[in-house]
């Protein structure tokens, strides 16, 4: 090994300050102990050159003294393929898509092996195909292809092993981007690349092959008995088995308590804890990821048990505007997306929207350009775990509770089930397109169907506690409404749960208060919701302000500190009473202000 010709270099790039995941993979693979053979070709005098060579260098050395790579030493891990996955540049001026292209290299001809390079553009054909099959299905009807090319790039060429370059978007490019910081976009593309790289194996090894599941859906528990339960998944799941995995309490993961070969699962409880599940589908292709987490907690004899309904699935790339060849971009500060549980990649906001704007250098990008504030930061998204958040403050508060997704109780669940209470979780579910919005919207707060069962349970006395951050927008302001849905929405927010839209963005800095009003069980109560971004709490950005439709039947109880907007309304019809709140419960700061809060909404509905 040769000397560095500065030794104090070596220590300059090993400390970034940064966490590792925002490191080059040169740095990465020093940190990890690799040989320098392997992180710097260079002997440290080039970390560009070195961090684009350390990648398939470090392929080989995995693979080296195994069956794919025998005559060269290293950690004698058999690897089957190489994948790098990279974005590319390149900008247009209106709507249209930069799309995809891949590369292989037949450079040197024999993989480590001794079998033909020829394998790596097999692979990478099928990745090609699989990738735009499920884009163009799913998204984008009209993404583009922009070839499959044999050249001599390092990442396609150093592996032995059969290797693939994928550029997969453009992240200059907006129309691109609209997809690419979109959570479910990058399940789906990354799904297509592993179904493409099981399908190549499978066909190299001729055996067949079993793709994994997706997760399930309808996900919901029903009470059966005497402090019976049942966990109950939609009847047209097909997996061969599910897993049922429990968590007791605040513990910090969940274990594995039955695999079972139904669509249901009962159990009895004998505490008063809570109980969290969640289901993975499984099959000899694999497991799912997680079903959302549903909860439960019987204080035994409770005779009015709140059901908690998730209806907060929305994961979703920011807000954006388009106005045309003069400037678009995406506009965070009204709506910074979803995230699916955590984002790593977001640096900042952007301020620079001019599409004529040109790149000069890393330092004047021009279009596009954003904030680096957050470059070393995560931040929280949609975790599906919000029905113990709210079980826990519904037990503070006396009660029992049980839970269920939301497709779940619209899909009529709990048809013939008493509801004394249901709470009805929104966060920040909002309608909204994928990108061009060529398949049509997702995640309305209220569907026909959803309005129906709530109108159904509150005619037959079921009480609703509501909160989210678009529960009134998402009616009244909605761009993807008609006139005529626009009227129909509204008008069941007033006549069903009481409430009328003031604004969005009603608030900025998240603290509220309740106000004198003719219902005293809400007084006495300051509280703090979550308005900024944070690692373990999504951000509340645009809170709506509320106002009851009728005051002869309802009441502001709580207002937004800074500007006194009605912030939360109560209202009491003849069969049932509703709680209504233009920001997430699961998002106040302190546990203690949310069980005071949940203590005095319960007692209103209840009657207690």
């Amino acid at each position: 090994v040769k000397k560095p010709a500065d030794p104090d270099a070596i220590l300059r790039r090993k400390i970034s300050h940064y966490p590792k995941f925002t490191e080059a993979a040169r740095y990465w693979l020093q940190w990890a102990g690799a040989p320098d053979s392997v992180f710097t070709q260079s002997n440290y005098e080039n970390d560009y050159t070195d961090d684009i060579h350390s990648r398939g260098l470090w392929v080989n050395w995995l693979a080296g003294g195994s069956k794919r790579l025998p005559k060269q030493r290293g950690l004698g891990i058999p690897i089957d393929l190489c994948l790098a996955f990279h974005s590319d540049a390149g900008v247009t001026p209106n709507d249209s898509i930069v799309g995809t292209q891949a590369i292989y290299s037949t450079s040197g001809k024999i993989l480590g092996d001794g079998s033909s390079r020829k394998r790596s553009e097999t692979y990478t054909r099928q990745l090609m195909t699989d990738i735009l099959r499920d884009i163009r299905a799913l998204y984008e009807p009209q993404w583009t292809e922009r070839g499959i090319f044999n050249k001599r790039y390092a990442e396609a060429r150093e592996p032995a092993v059969p290797s693939a370059l994928l550029e997969l978007l453009s992240h200059q490019n907006f129309a691109d981007m609209r997809y690419g910081l979109d959570p479910q976009f990058r399940f789906t593309v990354s799904r297509a690349v592993y179904k493409a790289m099981l399908r190549y194996l499978a066909i190299r090894d001729n055996r067949p092959y079993v793709v994994q599941p997706l997760p399930v859906r309808q996900f919901a528990i029903v009470q059966t008995g005497q402090r019976g339960y049942r966990l109950s998944l939609e009847p047209t799941a097909k997996p061969t088995r599910y897993v049922v995995q429990h968590r007791l309490g605040d513990a910090p993961g969940f274990a594995t308590v039955a695999v079972t070969e139904q669509n249901t699962y009962d159990l009895t409880l004998t505490d008063a804890d809570i109980h969290s599940y969640r289901i993975l589908a499984a099959n000899d292709g694999g497991v799912s990821f997680p079903s959302e987490v549903l909860s439960l907690c019987d204080l035994d004899n409770d005779s009015q048990p709140v059901l908690v309904v998730n209806g907060f699935t929305r994961v979703s790339a920011p807000d954006s505007f388009d106005f045309g060849e003069m400037a678009a971009g995406f506009y965070d500060q009204h709506d910074h997306g979803v995230p699916y549980i955590q984002d790593i990649s977001y640096t900042g906001s952007q301020f620079e929207f001019r599409r004529t704007l040109p790149w000069v250098d890393d330092d004047a990008p021009g279009y596009g350009n954003s904030s680096a504030n957050y470059e070393d930061k995560v931040i929280a998204g949609n975790t599906f775990d919000y029905p113990y958040v709210h079980g826990v403050a519904i037990r503070a508060a006396g009660h029992s509770f049980y839970s269920c997704s939301a497709e779940a109780y619209d899909a009529d669940t709990y048809a013939n089930v008493k509801l004394p209470v249901v709470d009805l979780i929104m966060g920040k579910q909002k309608e909204i397109k994928r990108g061009r919005g060529a398949y049509g919207t997702y995640y309305k707060t209220f569907s026909t169907s959803l309005q129906t069962r709530i109108r159904l349970d509150a005619e037959a006395g079921t009480n609703f506690l509501v909160s989210g951050a678009y529960v009134g927008t998402d009616l009244w302001d909605n761009p993807f409404s008609s006139e005529e849905t626009l009227k129909a929405d509204q008008d069941f927010a007033k006549q069903i749960l009481g409430y009328s839209w003031r604004a969005d963005q009603g608030a900025v800095e998240g603290r509220v208060q309740t106000v004198d009003s003719r219902y005293p069980d809400f007084a006495d109560l300051q509280l703090t919701f979550n308005a900024h971004l944070d690692p373990k709490c999504y951000i509340v950005e645009s809170p709506d302000a509320l106002y009851a439709a009728d005051p002869k039947r309802g009441a502001t109880i709580l207002r937004y500190n800074e500007n006194n907007l009605p912030a939360a309304v109560a209202c009491r019809f003849d069969a049932y009473r509703t709680a209504v709140f233009g920001f997430p419960l699961e998002t106040v700061v302190r546990s203690e202000e949310l069980q005071l809060l949940m203590d005095q909404t319960l007692r209103f509905l209840t009657g207690k």
